[in-house]
């Protein structure tokens, strides 16, 4: 399982797929089809099959995980949260937009009742319910998520985390959206700061940025 992260990592999906595959076969037959290791290596396997464009394959490994945690653990749990964040994001994927929503909105209420309003898991759940809305056209709704998560990730990893330039970012786009050029072409600029300073002029996150800008 572990293997199998960091080839996903490496970008061979082909052997991360494997190796999730074989670890899901042994807990299956040590731990049984309903035990939480299972949902957990379900839950991998769709994320590497979601990369390969098997958006059915991901999403029944989602539903599975699902299941298991629900029973296993309770509606409430995190882990639950985790399974229905995946899940909407391969439904967005799919162009289910209404149900990819439905899941953003359980998992942000999930992790706020149980891990407060200013963590940084409630930061992606509502981050992602920014990207919902602003494909159902909803633009001030996805501003509000994104600026939401912006604060958020300021407040919990520093100005200058990664996690605050993807929030930036995405509130560039929104607001560009919008017709806010300028108020985009900042957010593009502190973005592409971020991300050179933390990982590089070369990285991919940098590169996007900067075309984004050039756009702008």
């Amino acid at each position: 399982n572990n293997l199998g992260s960091v080839l996903q990592a490496q970008g061979d999906l082909e052997g991360a797929k494997k190796c999730f595959q074989r670890a899901l076969a042994i807990d299956e037959k040590a731990l049984g089809p309903d035990h939480t290791s299972v949902a957990s290596i379900a839950n991998n396997l769709g994320s590497v099959l979601q990369a390969q464009g098997d958006l059915e394959g991901a999403k029944k490994c989602y539903q599975r995980a699902l299941a298991i945690d629900e029973k296993a653990l309770r509606p409430d749990h995190i882990s639950v949260a985790r399974d229905v964040n995946n899940l909407g994001g391969v439904l967005q994927a799919q162009g289910d937009l209404e149900g990819a929503k439905k899941c953003f909105q359980r998992a942000l209420a999930i992790d706020e009742k149980a891990l407060g309003p200013e963590h940084t898991s409630v930061a992606i759940d509502v981050n992602n319910l920014g990207s919902v809305l602003q494909d159902q056209g909803n633009l001030e709704g996805a501003k509000i998520c994104y600026q939401r998560a912006l604060a958020i990730d300021e407040k919990a990893l520093g100005p200058e985390h990664t996690s605050v330039a993807i929030a930036v970012n995405n509130l560039g786009g929104v607001l560009k959206a919008q017709g806010d050029l300028e108020g985009a072409r900042r957010c593009a600029e502190r973005a592409r700061a971020i991300f050179e300073k933390r990982l590089g002029k070369d990285h991919p996150n940098s590169v996007l940025v900067s075309n984004n800008l050039r756009m702008l």
